[in-house]
């Protein structure tokens, strides 16, 4: 009897699961799939951005060419000067205005502010029914904490009769003018 001798020697080698490859590739195609959706959204707002500046850009050289009508047209006025150099948030005006708003006394009206250097000098017109009102409403002024380092004077004080809607009754009414040291006087 012969005898047989194997030289090959059985390994045994682990199968692996299809199912394992499949995960990994629908892993992989979702992943790929979420990237690639990424990327497009990506592209398309950068298109919507490019867009809306081109849009941005086209309002900007409509301003700017109305800005320059302007000043070709009022080539020396203060306004093509001064009012662009303006700083966009400049509130001391208006906390003047609220002075003046707090201050009024029944029977005063002002009819024309004039505010000058920054502030540091001022004139109001205004009419009043009686003159006492007139030195109520300077004394109200001076109280004002936004007015404190001013001098408020009366620099002008006239009556004048103004007629009704009754040509029979005219009432008599006081202008006035008040400055503060240094205001500029209006002529």
């Amino acid at each position: 009897m012969p005898q047989q001798i194997n030289l090959y020697r059985y390994v045994k080698r682990p199968v692996k699961s299809p199912v394992d490859t499949r995960v990994f590739l629908i892993t992989l195609s979702l992943f790929f799939g979420i990237l690639m959706t990424g990327y497009f959204t990506s592209l398309i707002y950068q298109y919507n951005l490019s867009l809306q500046t081109s849009e941005l850009e086209k309002k900007l050289a409509i301003v700017r060419q109305q800005l320059a009508d302007v000043i070709a047209k009022y080539p020396h006025s203060q306004f093509s000067e001064e009012m662009i150099k303006l700083p966009p948030c400049d509130i001391r005006f208006s906390r003047y205005l609220q002075a003046f708003a707090k201050a009024l006394v029944p029977g005063i009206w002002l009819t024309e502010i004039e505010i000058a250097n920054g502030g540091e000098s001022m004139s109001l017109h205004g009419r009043a029914l009686k003159a006492t009102e007139v030195q109520n409403y300077l004394d109200k002024l001076k109280q004002q904490p936004v007015f404190s380092n001013l001098n408020f004077e009366i620099a002008d004080l006239s009556s004048i009769s103004e007629s009704t809607t009754n040509p029979s009754v005219t009432t008599e009414i006081i202008n006035f003018h008040l400055t503060t040291t240094g205001a500029v006087k209006h002529v």
